[in-house]
């Protein structure tokens, strides 16, 4: 009898919790084993404290606790990768041979990629099909998965054969591993001082390096073909002499049912779901490529007071009602979206209004089109939320906006701010822990006239606190925001910097 396969669950960093399809175990089977997935943490930013790598593996591992997949599933493994970069994916695909081989060295049943549209399904099957997951003789032969930012592009089951991680293949790779891990290191090093040095944000993408361990060596214990052999004897004549065009090979084609990969197990590529908290599946294309980022995300902040309001396009929106507490004031809300949706912030008796002009149009960026396109959508729907503050140091939560992005609200310590935050048809407004709760710590100068904040170049924040003495220590730094003296003032501060996790 052939064993339970193995999912391998992918989630989208950038839309936690909401591309976690919570009905899984329901359509599947419980007790299923499971390998937990983030993908996409390349587009996520550094936070401003240490160990922040470790803090979206276990806000990610919290998730997956809290929609009930801990108790419903034996999950075997959680890790968080970057399909697009290579962050990660070695180190997955070792946790995947030690945790699914058998005592032959086998791997012990087919595995499924399962997931939400738009989470990296394809990217990872592709960034697989180029490593040591799958069978070397394989590897030219069969047909990439389509990547789109549109979802659904994924209308059949894809599938590669998984190499067997006998001890000699594992030693082989380990070598290999070895050698590249210490090139990646010097080009980490070396990225981190260019970061330093620029503050630009594409050296602080995570990278990795993917490679598979018996290509090279595969291709060069391959026969030559004829044709190939003659070319190279008249290598010399062809740099001078015009040769006649001649065929081109034909494509070559693989069979699956071949002794080399009959009665092995396999990887598949499925197509994605769309759970209730995604709008994503009622935008067009066009809208896509504004709402889903494509590059680091890069914090937003801005001053908020009651009375005010926050929009992300024409997609989310939040309003500040009242404040309470014993030291009530003004408000932050930190912004992670695409750096293509615009960020407003307003009186909110002005909000209808605005949006009644601009819905529509790129002034929002998102939706886009006219009054046919606008009612397909859902109307704007609200939920009351109330967020006792922690400190202008450190964002209290997160309210997630469906896909389109999350806000972190950052109040004085022991505020409670009541708000109000807007979806189309109110769907996927969650409240979570602070995703990236010091992130408020990297704006910079506030904007004249606005209410909005520069975005400090990252580099700038980590040179403040290279050392690590450094970073621990108190920090005697006026806050305009919250004790009302001028930026260049220096006072006794209570607040700790963030302290590293």
């Amino acid at each position: 009898m052939r064993e339970e396969v193995l999912l391998l669950l992918v989630v989208d960093m950038t839309d936690l919790p909401g591309s976690i399809f919570r009905a899984l175990p329901d359509v599947i089977g419980e007790q299923k084993p499971m390998i937990v997935i983030g993908n996409k943490v390349d587009l996520l930013p550094p936070d401003a404290s240490r160990g922040y790598l470790r803090h979206f593996k276990d806000s990610l591992t919290k998730a997956i606790d809290e929609v009930g997949f801990s108790s419903r599933f034996n999950i075997l493994h959680t890790t968080v990768v970057s399909a697009k970069t290579g962050f990660g994916i070695e180190e997955l695909i070792t946790n995947i041979h030690l945790k699914w081989a058998n005592p032959k060295s086998e791997v012990r049943s087919d595995m499924f990629l399962v997931g939400c549209t738009n989470a990296g399904k394809s990217t990872l099957f592709n960034t697989f099909l180029q490593s040591d997951m799958c069978k070397v003789r394989a590897v030219d032969l069969i047909e990439r998965a389509t990547t789109s930012v549109w979802p659904g592009t994924t209308l059949n089951l894809l599938k590669f054969p998984v190499m067997n991680p006998v001890p000699y293949k594992l030693e082989v790779r380990r070598r290999r591993l070895n050698q590249t891990n210490a090139w990646l290191e010097r080009e980490r090093k070396l990225r981190q001082q260019l970061l330093s040095e620029t503050g630009e944000a594409q050296y602080a993408v995570l990278q990795g390096c993917v490679e598979n361990s018996f290509e090279e060596q595969h291709k060069e214990s391959q026969p030559i073909s004829e044709r190939e052999f003659v070319a190279r004897q008249k290598s010399e004549r062809q740099m001078f002499v015009e040769e006649p065009a001649t065929k081109k090979d034909s494509p070559k084609i693989w069979d699956p049912n071949e002794e080399a990969f009959a009665g092995g197990s396999w990887c598949f590529d499925t197509p994605g779901t769309v759970t209730e908290d995604q709008i994503i599946n009622k935008l067009t294309l066009e809208e896509l490529i504004v709402v889903v980022p494509k590059q680091l995300i890069r914090p937003r902040t801005s001053l908020i007071y009651p009375g005010q309001s926050l929009l992300l396009g024409g997609l989310g929106r939040i309003d500040i009602g009242r404040a309470s507490g014993e030291r009530r004031g003004t408000i932050m809300l930190t912004v992670f979206a695409s750096d293509q949706l615009p960020v407003h912030v307003m009186p909110t008796e002005h909000v209808e209004r605005f949006v009644s002009k601009y819905n529509g149009t790129k002034e929002l960026g998102a939706p886009l089109g006219g009054p046919d396109r606008l009612k397909l959508l859902p109307g704007m729907r609200s939920r009351p939320l109330s967020i006792t503050g922690k400190g202008a140091k450190e964002s209290a939560a997160d309210i997630t906006l469906s896909s389109t992005g999350w806000v972190a609200v950052t109040a004085p310590s022991g505020t409670t701010v009541e708000l109000f935050a807007y979806t189309p048809g109110g769907v996927g407004i969650i409240t979570r822990p602070s995703f990236l709760p010091f992130a408020v710590n990297q704006r910079g100068a506030r904007i004249p006239g606005t209410n909005s904040y520069k975005v400090r170049p990252l580099g700038s924040y980590e040179e403040k606190y290279r050392s690590r003495r450094e970073f621990l220590k108190p920090r005697r730094r006026r806050d305009s925001l919250f004790n009302g003296r001028n930026d260049d003032e220096d006072e006794d501060d209570d607040e700790m910097s963030p302290v590293a996790l």
